[in-house]
């Protein structure tokens, strides 16, 4: 896993991160992005970062159909959010890693104990290709 850091210049302290592996590729062929997005209290956020690992991206990548889950954190006053974005080969693996309501996010019970605030929904997008902006 590779860890992707920018920069405020005039603080010089990391504003975000990006954890992932590799980018997708599924050449020739649409895949679905599916991204959620939740919030926890900055006292949580590392806990919270190690739980949604175990829980949301580990949970994604066992699904078969996964092409790729990855991670973004912001921090804006007093909260830290928290940007998933998987990666699937069609509708049916979405299906399988969230149920027949694929358009509500996967919450975990353990959730609340990081007062997490989540979007209730999730957002699907098909794509051909995911590339870095340069």
């Amino acid at each position: 896993m590779t860890l992707a850091y920018e920069f405020d210049y005039e603080s010089h302290l990391p504003i975000h991160y990006v954890m992932f592996k590799t980018l997708p590729e599924h050449k020739g062929r649409n895949m679905i992005v599916r991204t959620w997005h939740g919030c926890v209290p900055v006292r949580h956020a590392e806990d919270f970062a190690n739980h949604l690992q175990k829980t949301g991206v580990e949970h994604a990548e066992r699904t078969a159909g996964n092409l790729g889950a990855y991670v973004r954190r912001e921090t804006q006053g007093e909260w830290e959010h928290f940007f998933l974005a998987t990666y699937w080969k069609d509708l049916e693996a979405v299906k399988a890693f969230a149920g027949e309501q694929y358009q509500i996010a996967v919450t975990y019970p353990d959730d609340e104990q990081f007062q997490l605030l989540s979007d209730p929904y999730v957002f699907q997008h098909n794509v051909q290709t995911v590339s870095p902006l340069q």
